[in-house]
């Protein structure tokens, strides 16, 4: 799954979500079965797809296949060696680059937005808040002719 929706269980699915999603197959399967410089594949693998973060009483994704996608834009190979991404030694190596990089583009794109979208909430809500401070409440008809009768000196009786 994307890491959007894993953030976010009540994400709408959009079309950047299912290729994320597909990319996450691909690479799974990639490390999985073909040569690459990952020292230990069932470490990796559990590291990226297995893990997961506890947050405001909610299972979310876990950090590895967060920062990667959307934070750092690569792959590490492993952790002891820093600085050393994810290759396989073919052309796939430049499709993951192209794809992490558009992720994480995509991400920067989305938390914008959704900062953005939040602005505006607040700000409609202060508006709203001011608003009906400020309110004039409309007088009865009743007592508006009794006023304007009063006022040109006309009194019922």
């Amino acid at each position: 799954m994307s890491v959007a929706l894993l953030q976010k269980e009540t994400k709408v699915v959009e079309i950047s979500d299912e290729l994320e999603s597909s990319f996450w197959v691909l690479i799974y399967y990639a490390v999985r079965y073909l040569p690459s410089n990952v020292r230990d594949v069932g470490n990796w693998l559990e590291d990226h797809f297995d893990k997961f973060s506890f947050n405001e009483g909610k299972f979310v994704c876990g950090s590895k296949k967060r920062i990667a996608i959307s934070m750092e834009g690569r792959l590490l190979a492993s952790e002891r060696d820093v600085g050393v991404d994810l290759k396989f030694g073919g052309p796939l190596d430049a499709f993951i680059a192209t794809c992490l990089f558009r992720f994480k583009t995509h991400y920067r794109v989305y938390n914008y937005n959704r900062l953005q979208r939040q602005k505006e909430r607040e700000k409609q809500q202060e508006n709203a808040s001011n608003n009906t401070s400020s309110l004039i409440l409309p007088q009865s008809p009743a007592s508006t002719s009794q006023t304007s009768l009063i006022s040109r000196g006309i009194h019922r009786r």
